[in-house]
């Protein structure tokens, strides 16, 4: 999306996710003017986004061996992953 001349990253959050965000959809500037520079960006962040969701879909599934991985593995792979995501879409 393009407002005032700055490109903008607008997406839609899956509807099997959405109980993970307080929004129905992502909407952020891409701080740039340049269309091509727009284009790249937001294929890196739709990139890293579907992996994100992916693992929280994963993370959602019941696993067979569930009761062999302690919750902490459990939890220490979960928060490895959020602080993941977050530190991709900062950069």
């Amino acid at each position: 999306m393009k407002r005032e001349n700055v490109f903008y990253y607008v997406r839609p959050v899956p509807k099997d996710l959405i109980d993970h965000y307080s929004v129905k959809r992502l909407c952020f500037s891409l701080k740039t003017k340049c269309e091509s520079l727009a284009n790249r960006s937001s294929r890196s962040i739709t990139q890293r986004l579907n992996d994100y969701w992916y693992g929280v879909r994963f993370a959602k599934l019941d696993v067979p061996i569930s009761n062999s991985i302690s919750s902490n593995q459990i939890v220490v792979r979960k928060n490895a992953l959020q602080n993941s995501m977050y530190l991709s879409l900062s950069m």
